[in-house]
């Protein structure tokens, strides 16, 4: 009979349709990108460069250094990293031992969680009977007794080693930078690291990981007479520094199309991919903040377009960046004056892509933008604009001589990214602020 195979043809189709049809319910933008907290595994951005050399350096018998600007994503990186190769950690924030004044009794109170009562002394009660013609009773003689308190490295070390089993065990020192202008603190770390070599620590095979923004930290121990042989036990990973444009665009067409499903027309997703890479410099921390910003604008219609970039630029820039804003509005010339060489330094430096810059590369780069038509002009006052850029005693900092002393850098990335918001150029080539009451 006919009929009923009918029958069964449309129902599979129906069913088949009705399959493809229904989807999960989507995430929400804020579980999506999470620029801070509890970081999303599932946006993790691989860094195979990074991730070879960690690797590498875990097989060495020494103590790892992971530095980088802030926001570039070193505690994404250890934590992902240790996820995947089996790797027990516990984590001391160095803020906290800042606050203390000590970084073995933070480090002991990580590794042991909830405070528990300790042992510190006892009494020993003695009875003995005395006899007497008229009565016999017993005098009491009472004595105590203290116990030396547990050293803390050693009591961390030993607890973490039982609480970890056998394999790789890290006790990660975060926030490196809280404690590395603090002489007592920096001095106390050497000995821990010089104490962590012991015969008795080693067995326990329990080792540090440094990680903060300062680069260095070897050389600081190495020309610190009484440390020195610190830096021999210390080995640093690559600098983390911002994403690859690969990375950045994984982690941008990944967030919206695959983890919200937002739609992204293929005209236009070059565009915003630049845009948002560009305004962020690519800085993970800043790349995530942007795309939620971006993500909540779009949540009710679910698609990206481009007149959402300029409000989501406004939002970003007064919710993340409103201090660098005004650490760079403080470095501006008035608009009054007929040069504009201090603002138009700042915008150019704005526009470049590299990390350090000499006063060479920011004359080259204000010539191009700013004479066009008159490239063999002479540009003078770029290395004093610098100068007063990054040693201002009256405005906030936002520039800083590299270590070598010939070339310059940005404080924090947050004022490369405030520039590219906030400077413009007008219809006549001036450079021009972008209002904070307008943003």
């Amino acid at each position: 009979m006919i009929f009923p195979k009918i029958l069964i043809c449309n129902r599979k189709r129906l069913v088949e349709e009705a399959v493809i049809t229904i989807k999960p319910a989507s995430a929400k933008p804020e579980e999506v990108f999470t620029p801070r907290g509890e970081f999303n595994s599932r946006m993790y951005t691989r860094r195979s460069s990074l991730e070879e050399d960690f690797k590498e350096k875990l097989r060495r018998k020494v103590h790892i250094v992971i530095y980088g600007e802030s926001g570039c994503g070193k505690t994404w990186l250890y934590k992902n990293f240790f996820s995947e190769n089996a790797v027990k950690f516990k984590v001391v924030n160095l803020a906290d031992a800042s606050r203390n004044g000590k970084i073995s009794t933070e480090l002991l109170r990580v590794v042991r969680g909830e405070a528990k009562p300790e042992l510190t002394g006892y009494d020993e009660k003695l009875t003995a009977e005395v006899s007497a013609v008229v009565a016999k009773g017993a005098l009491d003689h009472t004595k105590k007794y203290e116990i030396a308190p547990p050293d803390p490295l050693r009591s961390a070390v030993q607890e973490f080693r039982r609480q970890s089993g056998s394999g790789h065990a890290f006790i990660v020192l975060d926030n490196l930078e809280r404690i590395f202008e603090k002489p007592a603190l920096m001095d106390e770390l050497a000995d821990l690291i010089t104490l962590a070599d012991d015969g008795e620590f080693l067995q326990e095979k329990v080792r540090f990981l440094l990680v903060g923004v300062p680069s260095g930290v070897k050389e600081y121990f190495a020309n610190t007479p009484s440390h020195r042989t610190v830096a021999n036990r210390l080995i640093e990973v690559k600098e983390v520094s911002r994403l690859s444009l690969e990375e950045a665009e994984h982690l941008v067409t990944h967030g919206f199309e695959i983890e919200l499903n937002y739609k992204v027309d293929k005209q236009f997703k070059p565009s915003l991919l630049k845009h948002a890479l560009w305004i962020s410099d690519r800085i993970p921390q800043a790349l995530q903040e942007y795309c939620l910003e971006l993500a909540f604008i779009a949540e009710s219609s679910r698609q990206i377009t481009a007149e959402m970039l300029d409000e989501a630029d406004k939002k970003w820039l007064q919710s993340s960046l409103t201090a660098a804003y005004t650490a760079v509005e403080g470095h501006l010339n008035e608009r009054e004056t007929k040069v504009q060489r201090r603002n138009q330094v700042l915008y150019v430096l704005g526009q470049l892509d590299v990390g350090e810059f000499k006063a060479q590369h920011v004359e080259e780069a204000v010539k191009k933008s700013f004479y066009v038509n008159s490239p063999d002009a002479a540009v003078g006052g770029v290395p004093n604009a610098l100068t007063e850029i990054s040693d201002s005693k009256s405005q906030k900092q936002i520039l800083k001589r590299t270590p070598k002393g010939d070339a310059y850098m940005f404080v924090d990335p947050q004022y490369r990214m405030a520039i590219r918001a906030m400077l413009r150029l007008d219809a006549n080539g001036m450079v021009e602020k972008v209002p904070m009451e307008n943003l």
